[in-house]
């Protein structure tokens, strides 16, 4: 059973439910917040012309498997594990834990920037 039309400039509840709790970052102030937590990757990047957000998206999307995250990459897995541990360093985050992971990628979702 599906959700009734909601009037307009009202959403039902059960549309945000049905969409998940991470969904709700697209309708908070969290975008700020996750560009301030990702900030030192994305400036490393822009100054060293580095992809290192671009594996970390892809590595939590790969729940951290290395061989897959590389292969969806196209670089070598040892390229994706270095990446990783840069972007470790730069957050001062141990992305082996998954509150940190969990973080990250709630970042990424409130900035737009992991589409999947």
């Amino acid at each position: 059973m599906g959700c009734p039309a909601p009037a307009p400039g009202l959403t039902e509840f059960c549309l945000v439910a049905r969409q998940g709790v991470l969904a709700l970052l697209a309708r908070t102030d969290a975008h700020e917040v996750g560009l301030a937590t990702l900030a030192p990757v994305m400036a490393h990047d822009r100054a060293h012309s580095t992809e290192l957000l671009g594996a970390l998206r892809i590595w939590l999307i790969c729940n951290g498997h290395l061989s897959e995250a590389a292969a969806l990459h196209g670089v070598h897995r040892h390229t994706v594990r270095t990446r990783i541990q840069q972007a470790e360093r730069l957050l001062a985050r141990d992305l082996g834990s998954f509150p940190a992971r969990a973080d990250v990628w709630a970042a990424l979702l409130a900035t737009d920037s992991a589409t999947v």
